[in-house]
Formats: structure tokens, sequence, C-alpha cells
């Protein structure tokens, strides 16, 4: 999108901004039955509130960032995919297949999850914390050099 935006700004407006909102005389053939659309089709007085419902997520979008930043990039993404999802719902000319960004970033958190987590209340500690308590905190290398210096000394 880069190159988009550097060469020809305003046509990368009107197709980022201008033609999701349904601010352009192109309307799309597969448009989608979505909430947007569907307030969209109101009228002007349905579109003008499909924007503001659009205004309202992304205000609660950036006050849920500074109330509550994210503590990690698991919580960021999960932040970005419901933002993303919510935009794409309630955008005048959305499509199903925008659906799709929000649809990555959960299949990128679960092909990442972390797994072998403890139960509620299990004290046992897994992934990471097992093994940093198991060898002190030392380092992969260093538990792998000394078992080597070990293991060569017999």
């Amino acid at each position: 999108m880069a190159p988009a935006l550097l060469t020809k700004p305003s046509a990368f407006f009107q197709n980022t901004v201008a033609f999701p909102l349904g601010a352009t005389p192109q309307h799309t053939p597969a448009a989608s039955p979505l909430p947007g659309h569907l307030l969209a089709m109101t009228g002007p007085a349905g579109h003008m509130a499909a924007i503001g419902l659009l205004i309202a997520v992304a205000l609660a979008v950036a006050a849920s960032l500074v109330v509550r930043p994210p503590a990690d990039t698991r919580a960021a993404t999960w932040r970005l995919a419901i933002g993303l999802a919510l935009f794409f719902a309630l955008a005048p000319a959305a499509r199903f297949g925008y659906f799709a960004y929000p649809g990555a970033l959960l299949g990128w958190l679960v092909i990442t999850g972390r797994g072998g987590r403890s139960a509620p209340g299990d004290s046992t500690p897994t992934g990471l914390a097992a093994t940093e308590a198991a060898t002190g905190g030392a380092t992969t290398t260093e538990v792998a050099t000394a078992g080597a210096t070990t293991s060569s000394g017999n």
C-alpha cells in the first residue's frame, strides 16, 4: 500500500477510505448484508448512522489502547482482529471477504498459541518458566555446553 500512497495519494484515499464508506460513485456489486450496509440502505440518515458507529468503534478501540494497553503481541493481535471485524461489520460498503484479515490474525494466534499451559491454580511451571526453573535461568546453549563438558570429563 505504501507505493500507492506515495505515487497516487488521492487514489489511495478513494480505495481505502471513501469506497468502504460508500462515498464514491462506484458501488460494489458484492454488497454483503452486514449491519453497516443494511443501515446505510435505509437512506442518508442510515448512512450517517453507520459512519457514526464507525467513529464510535474507532474511539472505543483507541480508548482501550490508552486505558489498558496490550500486554504482549498476542493481546495486541486480539485487539486488532476485534477492531477490524467491527469496522468491517459496520462499514456501509463492506464485503464478507474483508473478514479474511481478522480471520488471518486469529489463525496466526492459533498457530502460534502457547502449548502446555497449566490449569488454573496449578503452580507447576510450564514452557519457558519450566526450562528456566530446571536450568537455574541458564540458556539452552549454556546447558548444552555444560552437558558436553560434563560428558567429556567422565
